[in-house]
Formats: structure tokens, C-alpha cells, sequence
């Protein structure tokens, strides 16, 4: 949403304060959140000023859009953010009027044992934009209930150790010259925890978590009632984790471009940016996300889609070398009802689905590594053939090897499992994926019966039988494909299906 992606800029320059003078000594780091007790100052809060400067640019500071003030025990963060979302919507071909309230956002700082800070901020509760463009109109309201955040800024880590971010409601209403959109969501939470690294300190490891509660979409024209599309869920969550993720390096090179805002800037000190980009890289040495959604659906003019559960993963080694990814996906519950869909063909849709596929051999990070080496600010046009070349040899793209660990798709009139393993490189693919199904053949008598009501199925119902005639037997109910990419060309169960061409 529009409100908490400046939020998350702000709250991104929280993660840059500095150590705090008075407390604890550097090395007590698992410490209980105990205040300093000694009153804030006017000379911190400008050291406090010239830190957030370097990641929000020495403008906002000149033109009070960021104030930092002693109060009290605590130093406050005014954040105008009406006047920086103004700028965001500067642009000569939109004319927009934004309101965000309550006005201004102040973020709370309370120094704590340890040169942590603990980090409050009440966040907003309507974001307002009114905007013409040369298409038209639009107008975004979006009110929240309970928004705010809570984080504790460890400097050693060189961002937050733990932080949570809230609200208990939120509605959304969009309206543009041809369509209404509303949003109403339930709420939603996001924590995150990240702990140093015990063989790099400046290496972190963290996590973030995020859940939701019931949220629904839906589209409308301004003069209809009822609603062209409609969609939703009553549940979801995820949570993405990653390790030896160099933090302080990344503050670094946003502080750099904060410093070099624009092209040119960035190509005079090219050398630089590059130096800064390669420090920083290969961002993991082990990363992994994982998400799940209950009860999806979405409604329109042509039918309902629905799904009772879908969860997915990506887990990935480390990116400094030649590393793994793999992808999962399970589905549970699907049902479709559709005017395009016949009836008579809903037991051939499937309703349950599991793939799990690895990636084996990419060198993501030398990929990286390499194109940061390559691209030139200061030239013209973008990657030659030969740069695009090196690049993808830095990737390892002929060594990449994709493996589909057994993964069953099931329908109710059949289910079939495949797995296998095929080497990609520059040539033909080179390996061997095994297809069994469950049932093809009744599911084949029922089809042809189908063909005979529907004839317009008769293409589909002819290649599906082609198909199964090349099938081997296993028991009474068992179809086996056993295809088999060569050199050659790719077989199906030992009989040639499409042969290499001639060179």
C-alpha cells in the first residue's frame, strides 16, 4: 500500500542511528530494554540530524521536513511527510493534491543500555491523494485503525535487532474515471529479528514474519452496483529469512546515492559506486521464504475460483558459489465453476497439486559480481553481445541442471506423479522426466463419451489419446512415460518423438 511504502523509507533511516553516548559499554549486548536515564540533548539530537541526513539527503534537514528535538528523556523524529509525498508527486505530468494524517509523524527515541535505541512511532491513519493526469482523474483514500511501529536499533547489527510493525484495520476506496476499487482488510502484522553473525560481525542473519487476517477486492464501474470482480481471503502468512546478509554494507551504498541522486553524480564516481556494489555482494549465504493463503477466491462475469489452502517455499544455498534453489507449491481445495468450463469436464480439473523442483549449479553471485564490473555509467547503450556472453557464463547457465522431485497433480478422474532431472546448457537439453498417471484410461473412455455430447472437446480428446498410446502399462490402472532427452532428439518410452535437426 501506498502510506506503508513511505513508511517503510522512513523507518529504513531510523536503521541509521548511531550509538549513543551515555549507558552501557558496546559489549553488553543482551541487555533487557532499560532506559538511559539521563535527559536528552540539544547537542545529540543535531548528531542524531546529521546521521539522518546522509540517508534522506541535507535538503530535508534545510527545509525542516526532518526535526529532531530533545524531549523530555526521549528525542522526537517530525517527519513532514505531506511535503515529502508533494515531491514524490512532482512529477509535471501529474497535478496531485496529497493528505496524510495526522500531521506531522513524529517517531519517538529513547536511548537505551547498550547504545540501543528503542524506536516508537504512532503512524498514520488516512492517506489522501486526489491527482489529475492527462488520462483523468484518480482519487485514493485509505484510513487505517491501530497503525504504528515498535523497534529496538542495535548499532553493532547496524539496524534494528527486533521490530514490529501493525494496524488492526485498514480500508481502501480508488476511483478513477472508469472504475471504483475497494479494499477492506482486517489487519495485518510484520516482525523482524536479526542477530549478528558469530564468524562475521558485519554479517547479519534475520527473519521477518508477516500475517494477515481476512482481506477482500472489489472492482466496480462508478455507475454499477454490483461488483465486476471480487476477490479475497480469510487468511495468509509468510516468512522470509536470510543469513550472512551484509547490513551495514547496504546502509552504506543507500547513504552513497542519497549523496549521488542522480546519473550523473553516480557516473563521476563510478569507481566508487562499483567498489561499494562488490563489498556488498553476494547479499546471502543462505536464503529462504515460505508463505501460505487460506480460503482464496476470486469472482467475475465468467465464474468463481477458489482454493482452501496454497502454500509455496524458495529455499537457496549460498550465492557466493555455485548454489541451489528450490521451489515448492501445494494446492488444496481448488474448485472451478466457469461459463467457459463445460460441466461435464469439471472431474478433469485438477484439485489438488504438490511440485517441488530444484535448481541446481547458478552462480548467482558471480553473475553480479560481473555485471556490476561491466556496466559503464559514463557509456552508451547498454550490455554488448559479448558483455551479455560473459554474464551469462559467470551465471553457469551450460552446467544448470533442473531436478523435479516427485510431484503429483490429481484431479477426480486421474492423478499423475512426475519426476526427473534434465541438465540445460547450451545444447539440447540432456536427461530423463518420468510421467505416471492413475486412471488415464478410464478418464479416456469418459472423455470420448463426453466428445459425443461436446464435440468442440474433439481436438483436445484426440491428442490426450495420441498421447496415452504411447503409454507402457504398470498393473490395471497405471500409465508410464518414460521420456528421455538425447542428442539424438527426445524419446517417449524408447520410440523417437521429435529428432534433432540437421546441422
Amino acid at each position: 500500500m501506498k502510506c506503508s511504502i513511505l513508511v517503510a523509507a522512513f523507518l529504513c533511516g531510523m536503521a541509521a542511528l548511531p550509538t549513543f553516548a551515555a549507558g552501557e559499554p558496546e559489549g553488553s549486548s543482551d541487555l533487557p530494554l532499560s532506559l538511559v536515564t539521563s535527559d536528552a540533548t540539544a547537542e545529540e539530537a543535531e548528531r542524531l540530524s546529521n546521521v539522518l541526513a546522509a540517508y534522506f539527503g541535507r535538503t530535508v534537514l534545510a527545509e525542516k521536513t526532518i526535526v529532531v528535538r530533545p524531549a523530555g528523556k526521549e528525542y522526537e523524529v517530525v517527519l513532514n511527510s505531506n511535503h515529502l509525498l508533494s515531491q514524490f508527486f512532482s512529477d509535471r505530468q501529474v497535478v496531485a493534491q496529497v493528505v496524510l494524517e495526522p500531521q506531522p509523524l513524529v517517531a519517538k527515541l529513547a536511548p537505551l543500555t547498550g547504545g540501543r535505541w528503542l524506536v516508537r512511532v504512532e503512524l498514520p491513519s488516512k492517506l489522501a491523494i486526489m491527482a489529475t493526469t492527462d488520462e483523468g482523474s484518480l482519487s485514493y483514500r485509505q484510513t487505517y485503525e491501530g497503525h504504528r511501529f515498535q523497534g529496538v536499533f542495535d548499532p553493532r547489527l547496524g539496524g534494528f535487532g527486533s521490530a514490529r510493525y501493525a494496524y488492526e484495520k485498514a480500508d481502501v476506496v480508488e476511483l478513477s474515471n472508469d472504475l471504483v476499487a475497494t479494499v477492506e482488510d482486517s489487519g495485518q502484522n510484520l516482525s523482524l529479528e536479526v542477530a549478528p553473525d558469530p564468524a562475521n560481525s558485519d554479517l547479519v542473519s534475520g527473519k521477518v514474519s508477516h500475517s494477515a487476517g481476512r482481506f477482500s477486492y472489489s472492482v466496480k464501474s462508478p455507475e454499477g452496483s454490483a461488483p465486476m470482480v471480487t476477490a479475497g481471503f480469510d487468511q495468509a502468512g509468510s516468512q522470509f529469512s536470510v543469513a550472512g546478509l551484509p547490513l551495514k554494507g547496504v546502509l552504506d551504498l543507500w547513504s552513497f546515492a542519497v549523496a549521488h541522486a542522480d546519473k550523473v553524480a553516480l557516473a563521476g564516481e563510478q569507481d566508487t559506486l562499483r567498489a561499494k556494489l562488490l563489498n556488498v555482494l553476494p547479499f546471502w549465504s543462505g536464503m529462504g521464504a515460505s508463505g501460505s493463503v487460506s480460503n482464496f477466491q476470486v469472482t467475475s462475469a465468467v465464474g468463481q475460483f477458489k482454493v482452501s489452502n496454497v502454500s509455496a517455499s524458495l529455499q537457496s544455498g549460498d550465492a557466493s558459489d555455485r548454489s541451489s534453489f528450490r521451489i515448492g507449491l501445494d494446492l488444496s481445495g481448488v474448485s472451478l465453476v466457469s461459463l467457459l468450463l463445460p460441466s461435464e469436464l469439471s472431474e478433469f480439473v485438477p484439485d489438488t497439486a504438490s511440485l517441488s523442483v530444484q535448481i541446481d549449479g547458478l552462480n548467482v553471485g558471480e553473475a553480479a559480481r560481473t555485471t556490476v564490473t561491466l556496466v559503464d555509467l559514463n557509456g552508451e547503450g547498454g550490455l554488448s553481445e559479448d558483455e551479455s556472453r560473459k554474464i551469462a557464463d559467470a551465471l553457469n547457465l551450460k552446467d544448470l541442471k533442473v531436478r523435479i522431485l516427485p510431484s503429483r497433480i490429481a484431479a477426480e478422474a486421474m492423478s499423475f506423479i512426475i519426476e526427473g532431472e534434465l541438465r540445460v546448457g547450451e545444447d539440447r537439453p540432456d536427461g530423463t522426466i518420468t510421467l505416471r498417471c492413475s486412471g488415464c484410461s478410464s478418464a479416456l473412455d469418459r472423455l470420448k463419451t463426453v466428445q459425443d455430447i461436446n464435440p468442440t472437446i474433439g481436438d483436445g480428446v484426440e491428442a490426450f489419446a495420441l498421447f496415452h498410446a504411447l503409454a507402457s502399462k504398470a498393473g490395471d490402472s497405471d500409465s508410464i512415460w518414460t521420456c528421455a532427452f538425447t542428442p539424438a532428439g527426445i524419446t517417449v518410452n524408447g520410440e523417437m518423438l521429435s529428432p534433432a535437426p540437421k546441422l
